[in-house]
């Protein structure tokens, strides 16, 4: 099936024909040149999964009459990882969000430190970035997107937080780490944490974690340690 394009969708009343409209209407017919008797896959977390032909083709719609059910809603299994991420350059953001989407992760959020430069962010664009990652990788469940907090507001939730330590002789390897189901990840900015920042989470109950040797970017920092966490979280 997978050469059936999948589309994420609200809501799927398998009852019922499925009519779309706007983006994705504009999607199958002006990308993918979809004609009548086309099969589209229809998803979401809470429906599930659904094999649909498209039956008509209007200048406005496309219509599509569901065929099957291919996945129930409670056939995936999604690991508990929330990220926390300074926002980032634009094309970095991207391939940040798309690559943790990819990867399995529940939520993100931005989190604005001292040194992120990057503070205005175009959730709308990020949300189609996390859909379109979704339709990508076969999940049925779209990770949540967060409203922006700050350095302070995290460290004041008190959550089990690890994060990314760049400093070579400082941090634990994820992978000596014992009993993990679930894994809050932060992770800072291009310019990394201040000195400030650093004492707060040293002062917190935050677990500093060791990338390696090298100082990465913050999106390979991202994407390596969800890789890692992934491993070990029961």
């Amino acid at each position: 099936m997978a050469n059936i394009p999948r589309i994420f969708f609200e809501n799927i009343d398998p009852k019922n024909r499925v009519i779309l409209g706007d983006t994705h209407a504009h999607y199958l017919k002006n990308v993918m040149r979809a004609k009548v008797g086309k099969m589209i896959r229809l998803f979401n977390e809470k429906d599930g999964e659904f094999i649909c032909e498209i039956s008509e083709v209007s200048k406005k719609d496309v219509i599509l009459t569901i065929i099957e059910s291919t996945r129930q809603s409670d056939s995936e299994t999604i690991r508990n990882i929330n990220l926390y991420i300074a926002p980032i350059r634009n094309t970095r953001m991207t391939t940040l969000i798309e690559k943790a989407v990819e990867l399995g992760v529940k939520s993100i959020t931005p989190v604005i430190t001292e040194h992120t430069v990057h503070r205005d962010l175009n959730n709308e664009r990020i949300n189609t970035i996390i859909t379109e990652a979704t339709e990508q990788s076969e999940r049925l469940s779209r990770a949540t997107l967060n409203d922006p907090i700050t350095f302070d507001e995290l460290l004041n939730r008190k959550e089990e937080l690890y994060y990314a330590d760049e400093r070579p002789e400082h941090g634990t390897k994820i992978l000596d780490l014992k009993n993990v189901t679930a894994a809050n990840i932060l992770v800072g900015p291009e310019g990394g944490f201040s000195e400030n920042e650093f004492e707060q989470l040293k002062s917190s109950d935050a677990t500093g974690i060791t990338l390696g040797d090298t100082i990465l970017r913050s999106e390979t920092a991202t994407i390596k340690a969800i890789c890692l966490f992934s491993e070990i979280i029961n």
